[in-house]
């Protein structure tokens, strides 16, 4: 399974409808990967993970909102987090890494990265698991 990370730690994500640090934007099939252009692989961490046991049921998860009701009944349901389940990215990567990462106008370079993943055309492989995913 490949994973789309949302990598900015800045002044965005600070309300609760938009994107933070570590947010899964999307998810495709390891088959996905060739089609991975090379502007998306400067503009967000991309990794490669095993696929879990079901992964047709926990794909749908790692890409969902979490709501909350809104303040009256009348209401609509509010975003309370744009997504449940976030990647702690940062503890894998170096601070040159992480630099290369939040730049937007480069990639890492293929090869292995200081925690033993392997990096081939911006895709890290090898780095993370399903377990590494956490609940907001």
């Amino acid at each position: 399974m490949i994973l789309w990370v949302f990598t900015r730690d800045d002044e965005t994500g600070l309300l609760d409808d938009e994107f933070k640090d570590g947010d899964v934007l999307q998810t495709k099939p390891d088959s996905f990967e060739s089609s991975i252009g090379g502007q998306e692989k400067k503009s967000f961490l991309i990794v490669k993970i095993p696929d879990p046991p079901n992964p047709t049921k926990v794909e749908p998860e790692l890409v969902a909102s979490e709501y909350n009701a809104g303040a009256t009944p009348q209401d609509d349901h509010v975003i309370r987090r744009k997504r449940k389940y976030r990647l702690d990215w940062r503890t894998k990567f170096t601070a040159t890494e992480i630099g290369v990462v939040e730049d937007a106008t480069q990639t890492l370079p293929d090869g292995v990265t200081a925690q033993g993943g392997t990096v081939t055309s911006g895709v890290v492989d090898g780095l993370f698991e399903i377990t590494d995913l956490r609940r907001k």
